[in-house]
Parts: C-alpha cells; structure tokens; sequence
C-alpha cells in the first residue's frame, strides 16, 4: 500500500495517538490530503475525537474506528469479539486509503496485542506490508520494550519508519541515556526524541499550537518531501495475506 504508515507502541499509553495526530496535522498543513484512523479501540473513544478533530472530521467515526469495544482490555478479551478476520480489517484500511494520499493507522497497545484470537497487531502490519513507526515512553525500561518491539519487527520483514521517544513530565535518571543506547544496541533504526508536549497535548486545540512549535521534530518522523514527490495518489498492489 502506497503512502499507509502504521503507529505502534512498545506498550499502551505511550503517546501513539498524540504523535499520530499531531504527524495528521503536520501532513494537512503541508497540503498532503491526509487521514488517520484507529481501527482497533476499547474502553473509551476519546482517541478518536482527537482524530477526528485532526482531519476536520472528514472520516465519521465508523470509519476511524470500526472495532469499538466496551471494556478497556485486549480487544481479544472483549465478549464482542465475534468473526472479525484479518482480510476484512485490511480491506476496511484499504478502502479508506483509497479515499487520500496518505493514510496513518494507529494500533492498540504494543505490537503483540492480540486484537482476535487469531491475529495480533504484528499480524495486521505485516498484512497491510506497510512501514512502522514505533512510539515509546523515555523513561526506565523503555531500552528492553523498544528494542524487542524492533526486533519482533524486523523478524516479521516489516520496515520500521522511525522510532520516537516521548519525553515524559518528569524525566528519570535513564531519559538522558536511553536515546544513545537504543541506538548502540540497534544501530539501523533511526531513533528521535520527541520534547514533553505539555498536559494539555490530548486537546485538539493545544496540539495545533504544538505543531506549529515542533514542526521540525515532527518533520523527522514523517517528512512528506520523502515519500509524496507528486499530488497525485499511488496506485495499490494486490496484498498478499499469510495464514498464522
């Protein structure tokens, strides 16, 4: 799929949606027809108010997230979890990728979430055969949870965009470091910080201020330049969907 990035995490709760919001932004006010959606939620939907908001609510919620489930657990371990299949996900992304230039994907949790009992985020990743980029928290730990996501990553062939490392309210004795040694443990992944967005960065109002003032951290995350040398939409190949 041509221009489709899909945000994963080393772990729920580490700015994926904050980041994918704010990268929609980036990519709208640089003129690239761009949209986001979260598949997979549960429990509360205000992840995807925020990407509705982001996109002027281009995308009604149906289509930013049609798997909602109730309880705030593993989409897995919802009683809702009834049929759903790994080619009929792809082809609700695929139909909504058709609709821009550039569409971003936002996943639950960690990249080993089980969002059936028959597939996981990975699964879905390496389905779509598109890049990721993966979102952490700077903070102790986060050396072993990035550093197996990359690795589960790499073992699955799926391409990893960048990594971001979410600055944290109150920086720990590891915030210095963590950046410098994910990259001496894995050297080919390109690893960026992203500054503390502030308390109020899970407002739709704030985040446009914010992406004004770290546009060009933004930029190295996702720089259209890089992938979009023209307006005009890519054509997709057939996707070719494996079995677990």
């Amino acid at each position: 799929m041509g221009n489709v990035f899909f945000i994963t995490g080393t772990d729920t709760g580490v700015g994926k949606t904050t980041l994918t919001a704010l990268l929609l932004l980036h990519l709208r006010r640089r003129g690239i027809h761009a949209l986001a959606i979260k598949p997979f939620c549960s429990g509360s939907r205000r992840d995807v108010r925020l990407l509705s908001a982001a996109q002027d609510g281009e995308l009604p919620d149906a289509l930013i997230n049609p798997y909602h489930f109730r309880k705030p657990v593993a989409p897995a371990a919802c009683e809702l979890d009834c049929g759903i299949e790994l080619p009929d996900v792809v082809e609700r992304i695929q139909a909504v990728q058709e609709r821009c230039q550039t569409l971003l994907v936002e996943g639950a949790g960690g990249l080993m979430v089980p969002l059936t009992k028959s597939f996981l985020i990975a699964d879905l990743i390496a389905a779509l055969d598109v890049p990721a980029i993966v979102v952490a928290a700077n903070k102790l730990g986060v050396i072993n949870h990035t550093v197996l996501t990359i690795d589960a990553l790499q073992a699955r062939r799926i391409a990893i965009q960048k990594v971001a490392l979410m600055d944290q309210p109150r920086r720990d004795a590891s915030a210095s470091s963590n950046h410098e040694i994910i990259l001496q443990t894995r050297p080919f992944a390109d690893v960026i910080r992203v500054p503390y967005l502030g308390q109020d960065a899970g407002r739709f109002r704030a985040l446009k201020k914010i992406e004004k003032k770290i546009q060009k951290t933004i930029a190295q995350v996702l720089e259209p330049d890089t992938f979009c040398a023209s307006s005009e939409r890519r054509v997709n190949r057939p996707l070719q969907i494996e079995a677990r």
